[in-house]
């Protein structure tokens, strides 16, 4: 399990669904689920996100994209 926040929380309040989890300037994960409503009054940081691991998918984005 990691732990981890958006360093530009802009992209949070705008259900950047799709983004890119970044360790060390390599990709592992993508956003997939946010909890709770983007405008429920809470701050940036306070909502529990989901992220799915890329090397899971990686076989099809290739396949797919040819990337």
């Amino acid at each position: 399990m990691k732990c981890g926040g958006m360093v530009n929380t802009t992209y949070h309040r705008y259900n950047y669904y799709g983004g890119p989890v970044v360790v060390d300037n390599i990709q592992f994960g993508i956003l997939s689920y946010v909890f709770g409503y983007i405008n429920d009054g809470r701050e940036c940081g306070q909502y529990l996100n989901i992220y799915s691991p890329v090397s899971y998918f990686r076989r099809w984005i290739k396949g797919t994209t040819g990337i």
